[in-house]
């Protein structure tokens, strides 16, 4: 992790053109949302065409947290609060937006809706043939998060029945990974945030006949939501607090919502 940090920090050295300090902003982080966090960099410097916001590849929410307490990022992006350990570094953070995690396969698998019963089915090993589930015949592959991992965590919180168990299948350990591992296999399925699942094309399912959208989320019908948001150090600067104040006003609820994502806060 302390690699994948370090490198970073060196794309951004090298690339002048987007700005100096008081011109740009890094914010880095998880890849969980990452279309969320892209699209909320592009208005904003729609609205502040001086400003340049960059949105890195993912470090995972741990290596957002560490990059922000240690000033090489300006904000970390995250899945989840900070864990008690990582409160000695005195980080703020805020709650942004709540995401659909939805079940998603590669396009070519002609399934559209799965039930829970279904999703611990397949996702626990004893599915193995999308025959069993009415989509065409050929072997199931899996794709799962690490335990631990705020994706799972949802899955796990939503469908009990998949709590403290081993899942079987390819162990994915950042979003980018998940999403390529459904998208370049035939006849796999997995678990990865809406708005990544959209932008290269898979195939989201339906839960329980329920599509995953912000209300849906709002209503209580969809059970699968992460939640997404920033860390911040407390003493930033104007540039930065510009920055917090428009994800989390009204603009940026404007944006969220255009996006299909649930602002945390009205």
């Amino acid at each position: 992790m302390r690699l994948v940090i370090l490198l970073m920090v060196g794309i951004i050295a090298m690339c002048p053109a987007l700005g100096d300090a008081e011109t740009r902003l890094v914010i880095a982080g998880t890849g969980d949302g990452q279309e969320v966090f892209e699209h909320l960099a592009r208005e904003y410097q729609r609205l502040h065409p001086q400003v340049r916001v960059l949105v890195p590849p993912t470090i995972d929410s741990s290596g957002g947290i560490r990059a922000t307490a240690s000033g090489q990022c300006d904000i970390g992006r995250v899945a989840r609060p900070l864990k008690e350990e990582e409160k000695r570094f005195g980080l703020e953070f805020k709650l942004l937006a709540y995401i659909p995690v939805v079940i998603a396969t590669h396009p070519d698998v002609p399934l559209r809706s799965i039930t829970p019963e279904q999703i611990v089915s397949v996702f626990s090993g004893a599915t193995t043939d999308w025959k069993q589930l009415g989509a065409g015949t050929g072997k199931i592959y899996l794709v799962q998060r690490e335990e631990g991992d705020a994706v799972r965590i949802v899955l796990c919180k939503a469908i009990k029945a998949l709590r403290h168990r081993t899942l079987p299948g390819y162990i994915a350990y950042s979003a980018e990974d998940a999403v390529e591992s459904i998208l370049m296999n035939p006849g796999t399925i997995g678990y990865v945030s809406l708005n990544v699942a959209e932008s290269v094309g898979l195939n989201v399912l339906s839960v329980g006949e329920v599509r995953p959208d912000a209300e849906t989320i709002a209503s209580g019908h969809y059970p699968l939501a992460l939640p997404i948001g920033f860390v911040w150090r407390p003493d930033v600067d104007d540039r930065i607090r510009r920055y917090l104040d428009y994800a989390y006003g009204p603009e940026g609820h404007t944006t969220l919502r255009a996006l299909g994502v649930l602002p945390a806060h009205p």
